[in-house]
């Protein structure tokens, strides 16, 4: 087993098997991560439409009494 480990282009190949886990590893990690901040960023824009069009009577009031905050 000890000729194994001192043959250099074993131990290459056992480095670039690392590297490309690794990089597979941190790639995931990115695609889910971004899939996660992409969900929270349409429910966080579906909220606020859904809060900007409700026709309860105080945000009604609010409306009548500053139009600015609402467009």
């Amino acid at each position: 087993m000890t000729e194994i480990y001192k043959n250099p282009t074993f131990s290459k190949l056992n480095f670039y098997a690392g590297t490309i886990t690794l990089n597979i590893i941190l790639g995931m990690l990115v695609v889910i991560s971004w899939i996660f901040y992409s969900m929270v960023m349409k429910n966080r824009k579906k909220m606020e439409n859904e809060s900007r069009f409700a026709t309860t009577e105080d945000t009604y009031k609010n409306r009548m009494e500053n139009p600015n905050l609402f467009k």
